[in-house]
């Protein structure tokens, strides 16, 4: 009559965990959609940088190229032997910037194979992934405004699924929450129970036909 009735405190461990399965699914679909968003992103920067190597592997060969025709202009006597020691300088920048750009590039490829969950070897050149695709076009500005652009990011709060399943964990312990509490009321269970006594029970006419009853007994049992 009171602790253990209703399906408040009866079911509350079945109705958590059915939520919190939910939740974990909820979760699921979160980490999914931010690790393709992790792999477009690491794959994107892979393509900088690739891009970043080969703007800079032109840039040193037109300056050995330029130290080569400041040094001939030199030994025809057109420039000051000083000029020389300006494009060096120039062509050693050039260098330092591309072994800085090579680390990125190597960094970038590591990066890919971790958010892609690619096991590499040590990961050294040849299991690395390297980026094929050129970039895409720029797509059309939207055009949209302040109230719309509001909305959105109102819409996309709801749609966020991490943020779902925290209403989902909140929600599977206010069901633990509620059963708790209906667990601390008193015990008081009411026992009743009927019965009739058959006499001479050596035939079954007699059985049928002379018993003794009914017969009742109702408790309480209370516990506090």
């Amino acid at each position: 009559l009171a602790r253990n009735r209703g399906a408040d405190t009866v079911a509350a461990g079945e109705r958590a965990a059915t939520l919190e399965h939910d939740a974990s699914l909820q979760l699921l679909q979160f980490e999914s959609s931010i690790n393709v968003l992790d792999t477009a992103v690491a794959y994107w920067a892979l393509k900088a940088a690739q891009d970043r190597v080969q703007a800079l592997t032109r840039s040193v060969e037109l300056q050995v190229q330029l130290v080569e025709l400041t040094q001939a202009q030199i030994d025809t006597g057109e420039l000051a032997p000083v000029e020389i020691s300006r494009v060096r300088a120039s062509e050693s920048r050039s260098r330092a910037r591309m072994e800085g750009v090579q680390q990125s590039l190597y960094g970038a490829r590591v990066n890919l194979a971790v958010v892609m969950g690619i096991s590499g070897n040590g990961y050294d050149d040849e299991t690395l992934p390297t980026s094929k695709d050129p970039f895409p076009d720029v797509p059309d500005a939207l055009g949209l405004d302040d109230a719309e652009i509001a909305s959105l990011a109102d819409e996309a709060m709801d749609l966020r699924q991490d943020l779902q399943a925290t209403l989902t964990f909140q929600e599977a312990d206010l069901v633990l929450e509620r059963g708790a509490g209906l667990d601390v009321r008193p015990r008081i269970d009411l026992l009743a129970s009927t019965w009739a006594s058959a006499r001479g029970e050596s035939a079954f006419g007699k059985a049928t036909d002379r018993w003794v009853g009914p017969s009742f007994n109702v408790s309480v049992e209370i516990e506090k």
